[in-house]
């Protein structure tokens, strides 16, 4: 895993025109809400919630990949194949790297800068 997969600051300001303190608004909207998009997908996946669970890494991999995040990116994609083809146990077993990768990259975010709000 390499230090570009987990957070890729170059595609987030290029994404903002080089607006660093538009980057730093994104980047903390996405340290508030992506921990509760998470804490949804596992109550989902409790709950055998085919469809939900299904949205919620959607959500979760089309948020990573506005700010750059690929590795936390690619492990909602793994959830999300699994819920579309029903098998929620497979996708629940991609949780604890979700969360792992989810911390690393808070880790990488705050490496490259930025002063993020509150903790994971």
């Amino acid at each position: 895993m390499t230090e570009k997969n987990i957070f890729n600051n170059t595609d987030l300001l290029e994404l903002v025109m080089g607006d660093v303190e538009a980057a730093a608004e994104i980047l903390d909207e996405f340290y508030k809400d992506i921990p509760v998009q998470i804490e949804i997908l596992i109550e989902a996946l409790k709950n055998d919630d085919q469809v939900l669970s299904h949205r919620q890494a959607h959500t979760i991999k089309g948020a990573s990949a506005t700010i750059g995040a690929g590795c936390l990116g690619e492990t909602a994609r793994q959830i999300e194949v699994c819920a579309d083809e029903g098998d929620l146990q497979q996708a629940s077993r991609f949780l604890p790297n979700l969360v792992e990768d989810y911390s690393t990259l808070i880790t990488a975010v705050r490496a490259a800068g930025y002063d993020i709000s509150s903790a994971a």
